[in-house]
């Protein structure tokens, strides 16, 4: 199996220095290596969406106490006839699958999930371990290593049946807010306090306040000790610079969380895919042959932005030109908002 790497937000996840919530947002696209007839690509354009529950899970090897993981897959009728490429869509922290898919709001589609699979890419978005359907274990078993772990196995499942500190202001423990009072949940569950998702996902100019206001309804949870064990692996350059495959990393110019002023000194420029290339280019080994867009305009959500449908072509654009999957009249070079 081979694997491609989209980023869609920086490699270092410069927000944490900042001190705001960083939302870990990594695509990653799987190479089945099942071949698909080239008849398929002609197949109806139709996709349909369906959810898989119950996917068994443990949170390390050789651990005995088994979870489980729901997830959606949208891919078009000759697309899961044939195998092919999927790509797996990992929601930020206080979101869930939902955030791939999230309906239409005032006569316009937010879903990366069903754009991408009718440009050839079927795509399955996941509930992280402790968010939406699946499983919450106690907040202190997630760790970023578990949460690795699970995603691993989604990959090996995927395999074998075809089918990534904040400001206090900003959190607080999700029993304390009324959507999940009555949920259960250990205190170790954080979400937004209300009105905080506003400064931190979204450049107001480019977002329906619509949007906004479902995001804050349909809002999820997430482990501190998750996000905790997660902060090291920050400044780890060893981790990025070994990846050995393709790597795409796109941001929104306006992000709050990356883009602008650092702690400890200097910015990072979110101007131009150029610009972001050439912050990002050190962290990665020269395999990745790292690649970088821009969505003007957007911030952290870059999906639920107006123009998301930027983020779409670049996404789709860079798979086609590195994988070969998806319909022939794709182009293969990125528009001029990536680097070169």
């Amino acid at each position: 199996m081979r694997y491609y790497s989209v980023a869609v937000c920086p490699g270092r996840l410069v927000g944490a220095a900042r001190g705001v919530l960083v939302s870990l947002v990594l695509v990653l696209v799987l190479v089945l290596g099942l071949g698909r007839d080239a008849s398929a690509a002609a197949a109806d354009r139709q996709v349909s969406c369906g959810t898989f529950g119950g996917i068994p899970v443990t949170l390390a090897a050789g651990d005995p106490e088994s979870y489980s993981v729901s997830g959606e897959l949208c891919a078009t009728t000759g697309e899961l006839a044939a195998g092919g490429t999927v790509q797996l869509l990992i929601h930020g922290a206080t979101y869930n699958h939902s955030y791939w898919n999230f309906g239409t709001v005032d006569g316009i589609d937010y879903s990366y999930a069903q754009d991408v699979a009718v440009a050839g890419f079927p795509t399955f978005a996941i509930d992280e371990i402790g968010a939406g359907a699946s499983s919450h274990p106690p907040s202190t078993d997630i760790t970023i290593q578990a949460a690795a772990y699970v995603a691993h196995e989604i990959v090996q499942i995927h395999d074998d049946t075809v089918v990534s500190s904040t400001a206090p202001a900003d959190l607080y423990p999700a029993i304390d807010d009324p959507l999940f009072a009555s949920s259960g949940l250990d205190p170790g569950y954080l979400t937004t306090v209300p009105g905080a998702r506003t400064p931190l996902f979204y450049n107001t100019a480019d977002a329906d306040p619509n949007v906004i206001a479902r995001d804050e309804a349909t809002k999820d949870v997430f482990s501190t000790t998750e996000f905790m064990t997660g902060l090291p692996l920050v400044t780890d350059a060893t981790l990025s610079q070994a990846i050995d495959v393709p790597v795409l990393v796109i941001v929104g110019s306006d992000d709050a969380l990356n883009c602008g002023p650092l702690v400890g000194g200097g910015g990072f420029d979110c101007s131009s895919g150029t610009a972001v290339a050439n912050h990002e280019a050190p962290y990665y080994s020269p395999q990745a042959q790292l690649r970088a867009c821009v969505v003007p305009g957007s911030g952290h959500d870059i999906n639920l932005a107006l123009d998301h449908q930027l983020e779409e072509i670049d996404a789709i654009t860079w798979s086609y030109e590195y994988i070969g999957q998806g319909l022939p009249h794709l182009p293969g070079t990125l528009p001029p908002d990536c680097s070169k």
